[in-house]
């Protein structure tokens, strides 16, 4: 009677978690990762109680671990790609197999640009961009605030 209640326990969370967009996104890109695994010989040992875990852990923390921003799981596509949010199995070691200690989820723009840029240089753009935009939001703040002077004057 105990198993059974465990069972039922467990088919509760199970169900639960199938109804989540997160669970249905997550799982399939394990599924590919392991196909892709498959025909390139490389080692997987991503099993199926740690795809939940990962479910549960972006279900509460959606953010991308290298950037910082919210990812959403399968929101419909993008002329035929993934959205520039959603989640992507990131190999850190890209020599390395689908591996527990070696993915992770990041946004998929992220592991776009990881494809063919080492990190350093997606830094150095990032940066170069996130301070363009700083001035450029100076520069509007400035305008916007000569404008009023200039309009209390009048």
């Amino acid at each position: 009677m105990e198993r059974l209640e465990e069972r039922r326990q467990k088919d509760i969370e199970t169900y639960r978690l199938t109804r989540s967009d997160w669970r249905k996104d997550i799982v399939h890109k394990v599924s590919s990762a392991r196909r892709r695994a498959g025909k390139l010989g490389m080692e997987f040992d991503l099993d199926h109680a740690w795809t939940l875990e990962q479910v549960e852990r972006l279900r509460l923390d959606p953010r991308c671990p290298a950037t910082g921003v919210v990812m959403s799981p399968g929101r419909g596509q993008n002329r035929g790609k993934p959205f520039p949010t959603t989640p992507s199995i990131d190999r850190i070691d890209p020599a390395r197999g689908y591996t527990k200690d070696n993915v992770r989820f990041v946004c998929y723009f992220v592991n776009c640009a990881k494809r063919d840029f080492e990190n350093a240089a997606i830094e150095a753009i990032v940066l170069d961009w996130a301070a363009r935009i700083q001035e450029s939001a100076v520069s509007a703040l400035i305008a916007q605030e000569e404008a009023k002077e200039k309009a209390d004057a009048s």
